[in-house]
């Protein structure tokens, strides 16, 4: 669970001591100055607890942590520290059900009751995990793995089976409803045009189904403009998608637009999907750089070198080629296998499903393990990362 705690001076003692607490309550901690706080509150992914310290009695702060209560996206929690909040606010604030006020005399004591109630709330209704798949270039196979892997955990037995969700942001062409045979009912045009229609309801009617138990959002052919879509509309649909999945896997696009940036820095976990060849590898490079300055932690990267053709009698390319070039970095490498992913395509089922291809299977299972391990997986020691078949 991540915290986020706004104060005039995090430099002060008494805020860094209730970082320290919250961190011994097994929390991540974000510190932040309050004049940047409403631009953090526009940029996912939102923290699931915000604290408001009020060093030195500032009676707006009481009334700004109202406002972030009752206006931020997402299941947010907001606390308001301070030694005196007036008592119509603090009614009002109580009654959003998204926050609470806690005097700094008493923090030691109530702290750990609020903590506890929001960990137990969030258990009880636990947000999915946020996967995006961006590929260096079209055509590179980006759409068949952020499927395929949703498939494979979808298609798990038992407890380790997962509630997954591939949601397509090309909005202008998908490929999902000609290669999976879904149905394409998310026409982003009619959000645009009222927002306000986004609600639980409309989320049911966005969904299609496929057979192997993976919800799919996509749209039809149509001629959106990029230009009016925007963080509100993207973000608030991904968090009531959030409350019913364990995981969403996203389908990006190789063109960025303002929200991309955003998106990938507050997703779990970044696919980064290319070609078995030397262009693309490079272009991998790039990418990478560009994950760094967006701060994308080491262990939430991956990159897929799709194609790969095991060559016995050398070639111009190989595959230490790859993961030199991405050296330290989690690489898998999924083999070109064209007979049975042609075939998969002209059924309309899926890879999976069709259960021919040992080596492309065992791959696209693979990355799957990576993103959420078997349950008797988990039990075993600790080994080190695969890197793909060779």
């Amino acid at each position: 669970m991540k915290a986020l705690i706004a104060a005039a001076d995090t430099s002060q003692d008494i805020v860094q001591n209730l970082a320290q607490a919250l961190r011994q309550s097994r929390l991540a901690v974000e510190l932040l100055p309050m004049t940047d706080l409403g631009r953090r509150m526009a940029r996912p992914p939102l923290p699931d607890l915000v604290m408001v310290a009020d060093l030195d009695g500032t009676s707006h702060l009481a009334e700004a942590v109202l406002s972030y209560a009752q206006d931020a996206p997402g299941p947010v929690f907001v606390v308001y520290i301070g030694e005196a909040m007036d008592a119509e606010a603090y009614r009002s604030l109580v009654r959003t059900g998204r926050g609470d006020w806690v005097r700094w005399r008493h923090l030691s004591t109530e702290l750990p009751e609020v903590v506890t109630r929001l960990m137990a709330a969030r258990q009880a209704g636990a947000q999915a995990k946020i996967v995006s798949f961006q590929p260096v270039q079209g055509g590179v196979g980006n759409t068949m793995l952020a499927m395929e892997t949703a498939i494979a955990l979808a298609s798990r037995k038992g407890q380790a089976r997962k509630r997954t969700c591939v949601l397509d942001l090309n909005l202008q062409s998908s490929a999902l409803p000609d290669y999976y045979e879904v149905e394409p009912r998310f026409n982003i045009a009619e959000l645009l045009d009222d927002p306000s229609r986004l609600d639980e309801h409309l989320v049911d009617l966005l969904v299609t189904q496929h057979p192997a138990g993976v919800d799919v959002i996509c749209s039809p052919a149509a001629h959106t403009d990029y230009a009016r879509v925007n963080n509100s509309i993207l973000f608030s649909l991904l968090d009531l998608l959030s409350l019913r999945y364990d995981f969403i896997h996203i389908d990006l696009q190789k063109t960025w637009f303002p929200w991309t940036e955003t998106l990938l820095s507050g997703s779990d976990a970044v696919i980064t999907t290319g070609l078995y060849h030397v262009p693309a590898i490079k272009r991998m490079g790039s990418e990478l750089a560009r994950l760094k300055t967006l701060n994308v932690r080491p262990e939430a990267r991956a990159f897929v070198v799709n194609r790969f053709v095991k060559s016995l009698f050398g070639s111009t390319m190989r595959r230490s080629d790859a993961e030199q070039a991405l050296a330290g970095e989690r690489v898998f490498f999924v083999h070109d296998d064209a007979e049975n992913a042609v075939e998969a395509v002209n059924t309309g089922r899926s890879i999976l499903q069709n259960a021919k291809g040992r080596a492309l299977i065992s791959d696209i299972t693979a990355i799957a393990e990576w993103l959420e391990p078997a349950e008797a997986e988990k039990s075993k020691p600790d080994q080190p990362p695969p890197s793909g078949p060779e």
